[in-house]
């Protein structure tokens, strides 16, 4: 099945979270469960589109698994 790569944000944008999901809905629903965050606070954008993978991931720092899919696509975490 092919995914789409995902960054979901708070409406702040103030952290973000990368996930690779079947669609925008089902990501921001990954990431507010995970995070106990609203749904309705979630902002996403669109990454890449049919990202070879074969289960949905939630990347939320660099040692998640899924992590090299995200760099392979040129996005990683920066930390200042």
């Amino acid at each position: 099945m092919l995914y789409n790569l995902y960054r979901i944000s708070d409406n702040n944008y103030d952290w973000c979270c990368y996930t690779i999901d079947v669609s925008r809905n089902k990501a921001k629903l990954a990431v507010a469960k995970e995070f106990d965050i609203d749904y309705i606070d979630m902002r996403c954008k669109t990454l890449a589109k049919n990202v070879n993978c074969d289960r949905p991931i939630l990347v939320y720092d660099e040692d998640c698994d899924g992590y090299d899919i995200v760099r392979s696509f040129g996005y990683e975490y920066k930390y200042e």
